[in-house]
């Protein structure tokens, strides 16, 4: 899987690649509550989690239509029906 590190960088291909990127982003996403001091900008001015947050924001902003389509592409062809209580919650924003 690609490295996710900054928006600048290849993009992942649509399909397969796109969802599980998408996934991997979130799932790196989790741990940042637990990184961040939470300590004002002036005193923590140049913290590179404030960067993170940045590219997470771009990042999810721009995978997140084709990942979610991919998902139902993939519950349509593997479950025999789908609902909104069966989607991750990451994806329940948008129904």
């Amino acid at each position: 899987m690609r490295s996710c590190s900054t928006p600048t960088r290849s993009w992942p291909a649509q399909g397969d690649d796109l969802l599980l990127s998408y996934l991997a982003l979130v799932d790196e996403w989790r741990r940042f509550p637990a990184m961040d001091p939470q300590l004002p900008r002036d005193v923590l001015s140049v913290w590179i989690g404030r960067r993170a947050a940045d590219t997470f924001v771009i990042l999810r902003a721009r995978w997140l239509p084709s990942a979610y389509k991919r998902w139902l592409e993939v519950a349509e062809l593997t479950a025999p029906t789908i609902s909104i209580g069966t989607l991750p919650f990451m994806f329940r924003l948008l129904t």
